[in-house]
């Protein structure tokens, strides 16, 4: 099972923790942890090693004890980093790093940092991906009470081999729903390579005469999509009045190193319903 992975600063800054049980207890702080960077990139040759540091900050009021960890990295089509069991995903590299201390414990507004290790193996091609996540649990939760309270936040690693990538991706979907000004665009562009894309582009609606009605610049945030990976990137088309009729929506993605990539769906504009008075 994946789970959200929050990463940066922004599980202090939602207050995010966990609570489970129930019944009377002494009231326990939420657990707030920080961690610094959020996102490392590397290019480490086959059979390299990098060594690179973390630090997790403690911006609760409570000691936490914090707990360090490689997990398996993937997005979700919008752009959410998820994490599972490390070894499961083929893309992973979170078995090639080691993570030095394992727990800690950290006093309010205490800091420190983690030492880890990155060892990539021999006849590695492409790109590879990790979270080095951290939970942090309150030890000052009643014991036997059933009240856990703790906080995970996470850095993304993304590790690619140089001069061994091969960009490469399709769209693999173009939906358009119509509405009542036009229609909203969503386009799923799907990595088939060995390393990370940035997708990008537009959609060009055609009316039934292959006349181009509209030009929809597609959003996605960073639009970056993993090896076998899916990023939908939307759109809206918003013309003043929709005539009634087919249309056809054009996908044009732009993939660096591989070059634009195309796709189409279709959609049909109804005439709008005249209510009688």
């Amino acid at each position: 099972m994946r789970m959200l992975l929050i990463t940066g600063t922004l599980a202090a800054l939602l207050g995010l923790c966990c609570l489970s049980g129930g019944g009377a207890s002494p009231p326990v702080s939420p657990v707030a942890i920080a961690i610094s960077p959020p996102l490392l990139r590397f290019q480490t040759g086959a059979g390299g090693v990098t060594r690179f540091k973390i630090t997790v900050a403690n911006q609760g009021r409570d000691p936490v004890r914090v707990e360090a960890m490689t997990r398996d990295l993937t997005l979700a089509p919008d752009g959410t980093p998820l994490v599972g069991a490390r070894g499961e995903d083929r893309w992973s590299c979170a078995a090639w790093i080691a993570v030095e201390p394992g727990w800690m414990d950290l006093g309010p507004e205490g800091s420190r940092e983690v030492n880890c290790t990155l060892r990539v193996p021999r006849a590695v091609t492409g790109g590879r991906y990790a979270a080095v996540l951290f939970r942090a649990e309150n030890p000052r939760a009643p014991v036997g009470s059933g009240l856990r309270v703790d906080a995970r936040v996470g850095t993304v690693v993304m590790q690619a081999v140089p001069r061994t990538g091969r960009p490469n991706g399709e769209v693999a979907a173009v939906r358009a729903i119509p509405t009542a000004k036009g229609a909203d665009l969503a386009v799923d562009v799907r990595n088939t390579g060995n390393v990370d894309l940035k997708a990008s582009g537009s959609a060009v609606v055609f009316d039934t005469g292959g006349r181009v009605v509209g030009r929809v610049r597609l959003e996605g945030g960073t639009g970056t999509v993993l090896p076998d990976g899916v990023r939908t990137l939307a759109g809206r088309w918003a013309p003043l009045r929709p005539a009634p009729g087919d249309y056809v929506v054009e996908a044009r993605i732009v993939l660096p190193g591989r070059g634009i990539v195309r796709g189409r769906g279709s959609f049909v504009a109804s005439k709008p319903e005249v209510k009688s008075q």
